[in-house]
């Protein structure tokens, strides 16, 4: 037991002193590619619009990272938006003769605001925006939530988005020493999302793929 305790140290001070001369010599940066896949609904029973849509969608989003001073660097690449199935039905019955395609019209946006480095760990600072519904409603609206990692959790003063995940968890992670490790790594995230008020539902899931890749400058 001795000497399996010793033999843990020694790795984790090679470890850090390893780490600590990549961060000064700045050798390494990464490509960084999060592949998300969300489906979700929404309806509205209040009496001045009742309204309800089902959607579903995917957005791959590509960017590089680079050690700087203890912390990291993003380079923000680009996003593509894929696979957008989106219908609303407005009215009392909900009916099928109603119901709207509107995928050509709605275009979520994922942004990725930063990386940083926090106790071990890179976090993944990222939101997709959300929408407005019914999409042709002129005087009445509800906003459609959609996903946001646990580091962009606050929608508003009064709505924080991690409040309401009923399965899974939107902290997106990596151990920070597994990037030197590994020349390329992937993880996958997983959850489900759902906030009911009396007259309005909205709800989702969410998976997440997120791949690594080091490079040498």
């Amino acid at each position: 037991m001795i000497k399996k305790l010793a033999i843990f140290c020694m790795i984790f001070v090679l470890l850090s002193f390893s780490l600590e001369s990549l961060d000064q010599e700045h050798s390494f940066f990464w490509t960084i590619k999060m592949e998300i896949s969300v489906s979700g609904k929404y309806k509205s029973s209040n009496n001045d619009l009742m309204f309800s849509g089902k959607y579903s969608f995917s957005i791959i989003c590509k960017a590089n990272i680079e050690r700087d001073n203890g912390d990291y660097i993003c380079y923000k690449g680009h996003n593509k938006l894929s696979n957008i199935e989106w219908n609303e039905m407005i009215g009392k019955q909900f009916s099928n003769d109603k119901e709207q395609d509107i995928s050509e019209k709605i275009k979520p946006q994922l942004k990725l605001n930063y990386i940083v480095r926090e106790n071990g760990y890179i976090c993944f600072n990222f939101e997709i925006s959300s929408v407005w519904g019914p999409y042709q409603a002129q005087n009445f609206s509800r906003r459609i939530l959609l996903p946001r990692s646990a580091e962009n959790e606050i929608v508003s003063p009064k709505i924080k988005y991690k409040k309401y995940i009923i399965s899974g968890s939107n902290k997106i992670e990596l151990l920070d020493s597994n990037i030197y490790i590994k020349n390329k790594l992937q993880k996958k995230f997983k959850w489900k999302w759902a906030k009911k008020e009396p007259t309005w539902e909205n709800q989702h899931t969410v998976n997440l793929k997120l791949y690594v890749e080091r490079f040498n400058k």
